[in-house]
């Protein structure tokens, strides 16, 4: 089986390591178009993650393009937008100023487009508290947005609102969480 092959079949960590070890091998044939299908196909799935996560914010009452200042705005149409033959463009034209891009970032700018999760909902329906910036609590977080994705935010929450405690130590140990 080939690369993509077998990266449709679920060996999605061993596939990435190969084309990695490769190193600037992987842009040669028949490497690069094995590569660059391989990306492509993750970056589907990155897609119809971001979809999910959208929707479930959206149903949760999540209010993008919202900043915790009340302020709106965005870079971008939405939080997820497709990629447009403008952006197509652009990439292919930054790759002849600045030469070949990382494989995975082109990928990503041709079946994803673009995602911005700028928002916020007031205050958590579950236990009326809110953050100081604004964000739901991470408890409520992590219960309603499915559990592949919690420890995600629960990063991105830490990271954006420079909470220092311990996923351990404030949730119970992670298996809890999943």
């Amino acid at each position: 089986m080939n690369y993509l092959e077998r990266y449709i079949n679920g060996e999605y960590e061993h596939v990435w390591s190969e084309l990695q070890a490769l190193g600037p091998a992987v842009r040669k044939e028949p490497h690069y178009s094995l590569a660059r299908e391989v990306a492509a196909e993750t970056m589907r799935r990155v897609r119809r993650n971001c979809e999910m996560i959208v929707s479930r914010l959206r149903a949760l009452g999540y209010v993008f393009g919202v900043y915790p200042d009340g302020s709106r705005g965005y870079y971008t149409r939405g939080p997820l937008v497709p990629p447009s033959g403008e952006t197509r463009a652009d990439c292919a034209s930054l790759e002849e100023q600045v030469g070949p891009l990382p494989i995975s970032l082109v990928a990503f700018w041709q079946e994803v487009g673009s995602v911005d999760l700028v928002g916020m909902r007031s205050s958590c329906p579950t236990c009326g508290l809110r953050s100081s910036a604004g964000v739901a609590c991470r408890a409520w977080m992590a219960r309603h947005l499915g559990s592949n994705h919690s420890m995600f935010w629960l990063r991105v929450l830490n990271r954006s609102e420079g909470w220092g405690g311990s996923l351990d130590g404030a949730f119970g140990r992670r298996s809890d969480m999943t």
